[in-house]
């Protein structure tokens, strides 16, 4: 049973890692959402601009394909952050799968032991001989 203790620390160890990665994911895709929000909002704001002069109409679409330049990164990068999150999500579910396997197979282990110690028992106290024993009832 140590060794089962030992391996399912080990485990929740894993586990606790990967929760945490997770986590910090989760606050950075929320920080470049919320950039992400910002700037298409000033992109409609800039769009709602009625500028009749012809430089000041230039400077806004500068400005305007300099924030989807922005956006577009932004963009990539929670992608990015979004298929890495999916990947701890898989080695979470994959150490929960771990850990169920191990306590099966100690689980197993144990009651395997159990029913040799059993029928050692019997053996050695000559029951599985007698007469009077299960197999001859």
């Amino acid at each position: 049973m140590k060794n089962k203790k030992q391996l399912m620390k080990v485990k929740d160890n894993y586990l606790n890692v990967e929760k945490e990665k997770l986590k910090s994911i989760d606050e950075a895709l929320e920080a470049f959402y919320n950039k992400k929000s910002a700037i298409e909002n000033e992109i409609k704001l800039v769009l709602e601009l009625n500028i009749n002069d012809i430089f000041s109409m230039e400077q806004k679409y500068e400005f305007i394909n300099y924030q989807k330049e922005k956006l577009k990164k932004i963009e990539e990068e929670i992608k990015s952050l979004e298929k890495e999150k999916e990947q701890i999500k898989e080695k979470i579910a994959l150490l929960n799968a771990e850990k169920k396997a191990i306590d099966k197979y100690f689980t197993l282990k144990v009651n395997k032991k159990q029913i040799l110690d059993n029928f050692k028992e019997m053996v050695e106290s000559n029951e599985i001989f007698n007469r009077n024993s299960i197999f001859n009832k």
